[in-house]
């Protein structure tokens, strides 16, 4: 048994949105054996695996079954199950595909970018797993490690502000949203960050497959400053229904959330807030609807440089634009509808009241009501003497 292979990448970050990112993989030899000259295949994937205990014997507890003294009787014979139900989802088809990069070089940053590595892999994707085939033999001597070059390709790589409270509660962090166009399956592992003047960060690379894109935050953003407060809740009756001896009403609860951001960085900034989620809330202002990640809603600001351009985002909308000159607040809505059914037997007279004066009905809905208000009133008058 032989430990798991580790991957690590280097992003070089520039200006146009475009980045250099460099993937290796990390491949142990704690054996006494020196592995010279071998071939190395490194799997991306999942595959489930587990440890049985064969040595230890196992014994089959079987029922007891009791001799009948009557007739017996005989079981049909088993004709078997077809297998052509389930030789199809045996099958695994595999396409192999060939892939090699030059490194491209980021400006002003040659020392990081480039270093002289190419990438020493094939690739070829089956249906459950993405395998990198390196081409030259690699030796690795016992109780040593090998840094593998994989991955050497042009990606896109677009800076913004990431603010979620559970990161941290008062200020955003940089990230980059990098998108995996490089045509492979990347494992994942950590990733080193540079931009044009040197170490930016480190941040976390999740498995990501081809065309999918990740945010990744990678230092605090101290130039800004996000609070997420939320307002008020209310509940307000909004249509109501007869029906049979029920009432059937549809309530509106609506909850009110001020995002504000602090800060005016010089060279403006597109930031992302990533908020609680609101369970069976509907959000309706602003528009248009935030994305979701996990379930919790993203709202987009364009925070306006020097230069007076505004930034935006390819994956979130921008919802709010703030200038230079204090702080700015989105105000966001959101509503749900909640329907429950009352008894009419049950509901006082003042209440139906409300419903009469507050609540959309039909006529004849309004009519029934009118009559039970006034039935309630005279059995009260009848209650009052006795």
């Amino acid at each position: 048994e032989m430990p798991v292979w580790k991957s690590t990448y280097r992003l070089v970050v520039g200006d146009d949105g475009k980045g250099t990112l460099q993937g290796w993989a990390i491949v142990d030899n704690p054996t006494d054996e020196p592995l010279e000259n071998v071939q190395l295949s490194f799997v991306a994937g999942q595959p489930i695996s587990f440890i049985t205990s064969l040595y230890q014997p196992v014994w089959a507890v079987r029922p007891r079954v009791e001799v009948k003294a009557t007739g017996g009787l005989v079981p049909d014979i088993d004709v078997g199950q077809s297998a052509d139900g389930i030789t199809g989802m045996l099958r695994e088809s595999a396409a192999d595909a060939s892939f090699s990069a030059a490194p491209v070089p980021v400006a002003p940053a040659p020392q990081m970018s480039g270093a002289g590595v190419t990438g020493q892999a094939q690739t070829a994707a089956t249906a459950s797993s993405f395998v990198y085939h390196v081409e030259e033999p690699v030796t690795i001597g016992r109780n040593e490690s090998a840094l593998v070059p994989l991955v050497v390709a042009e990606v896109t790589a677009e800076r913004l502000a990431l603010f979620d409270r559970r990161n941290h509660a008062r200020h955003p962090l940089h990230a980059v949203r990098l998108v995996n166009d490089t045509g492979l399956q990347l494992a994942a592992g950590s990733v080193t960050i540079y931009d044009e003047v040197g170490f930016a960060g480190n941040a976390q690379l999740p498995e990501l497959l081809p065309d999918e894109e990740r945010l990744l935050a990678f230092a605090v953003d101290l130039e800004l400053a996000v609070t997420v407060a939320s307002g008020q809740r209310s509940t307000s009756v909004t249509r109501a229904a007869i029906r049979g001896n029920l009432l059937e009403v549809t309530e509106l609860t609506r909850q009110t959330m001020e995002i504000t951001v602090n800060g005016a960085p010089s060279d403006g900034r597109f930031l992302v807030v990533q908020t609680p989620a609101l369970p069976g809330f509907d959000i309706v202002e602003p528009r248009p609807a935030p994305p979701l990640s996990n379930g919790q809603p993203r709202f987009g600001v364009a925070l306006v440089g020097a230069d007076g351009a505004v930034p935006d985002d390819r994956a979130v909308p921008t919802h709010l634009v703030c200038r230079a000159g204090g702080a700015c607040t989105l105000e966001v809505v959101a509503e749900r509808l909640d329907s429950q059914s009352l008894a009419l037997a049950n509901l006082a007279s003042d209440r139906l009241a409300i419903f009469l004066e507050n609540v959309e009905l039909s006529d004849e809905d309004r009519a029934v009501l009118d009559q039970i208000v006034s039935l309630q009133r005279e059995l009260a008058e009848a209650d009052r003497p006795l």
